[in-house]
């Protein structure tokens, strides 16, 4: 019972170390996420690299979902360019992701240690912004820890090992319970952290944990989709990145055994390390 009650505080720690690395970027950047956006005007490359940035500065699929939206409608990026901002966006996110397979998360009580008291007792905004963004970086590593020590016993539980069975001989359904879920917590991170977090103890198989990457991955696009749904233009914008990420994940789910015998060797880290290069990849 303890273990399903850590899961779920891991979980509910990711989602706050998102929002605090989101909102403490936010406040050390301030007003230069919508110059981003601007810049992107001037070409598809500049497009590209603005939303590698823009995601890195603000990493949530939301976040960047809305601001994608609120650019459109106010006329200062183009169709084509915010789908190549999105493109790179989608790039930007996967940095995340590597820092949970680097095994970082040792180290999460060095950026609390640090981000702690800037945040609590700098009056500056931008150094309580950074301080609040450590803070995010360290909640993220130590969740990423806590779901994995929480999902330890599952592969001792003949219920789940069977159920899990069921689910790996479909991946399309795997692929539509990761889409689900990013949709319900609003983070592809955090589903991808949880299937690292069960691949890393074995209660997944890597075709498995790679299938719920695709499904994550496709959960951003959907995400987009409901956030610019009420306007023609932002709505073909976020349908335009659908349509990319269903078709990379109709392209990869029947190459799940070759992609991974091909990322195998560029993994020396093992499977948590496969996992996300495999997000990369995509």
């Amino acid at each position: 019972m303890l273990s399903y009650f850590n899961f779920l505080v891991g979980i509910a720690l990711m989602l706050l170390g998102i929002r605090s690395l989101r909102t403490g970027s936010d406040r050390v950047f301030g007003a230069r996420f919508r110059q981003l956006l601007r810049g992107a005007t001037k070409g598809s490359v500049r497009a590209l690299l603005a939303g590698f940035l823009v995601s890195i500065l603000a990493p949530s699929s939301t976040a960047v979902a809305l601001l994608a939206v609120e650019a459109v409608n106010a006329g200062y990026v183009a169709l084509q360019q915010m789908l190549a901002l999105m493109l790179g966006a989608n790039i930007g996110f996967t940095i995340t992701v590597q820092l949970l397979a680097f095994k970082f998360y040792i180290y999460n009580a060095v950026f609390i240690a640090v981000g702690a008291p800037l945040y609590l007792f700098s009056r500056r905004q931008s150094v309580r912004g950074a301080g609040q963004a450590l803070l995010g970086i360290g909640f993220l590593l130590l969740a990423i820890e806590m779901l994995s020590l929480a999902v330890a016993p599952c592969k001792d539980s003949a219920e789940i090992r069977e159920m899990l069975r069921v689910l790996e001989n479909h991946p399309l359904g795997l692929v539509a319970f990761a889409l689900a879920l990013q949709v319900g917590l609003q983070s592809s991170t955090t589903v991808i952290g949880i299937a690292i977090a069960l691949c890393a103890q074995q209660v997944l198989t890597l075709s498995a944990a790679v299938a719920m990457v695709l499904g994550a991955n496709v959960g951003i696009a959907v995400t987009a989709l409901i956030a610019g749904y009420t306007r023609t233009e932002t709505r073909r914008m976020a349908i335009g990145n659908l349509l990319f990420k269903l078709t990379g994940a109709v392209v990869c789910l029947p190459l799940l055994p070759w992609l991974i015998r091909v990322l195998q060797p560029l993994s020396p880290l093992g499977d948590t390390q496969l996992v996300a290069n495999a997000d990369t990849l995509f």
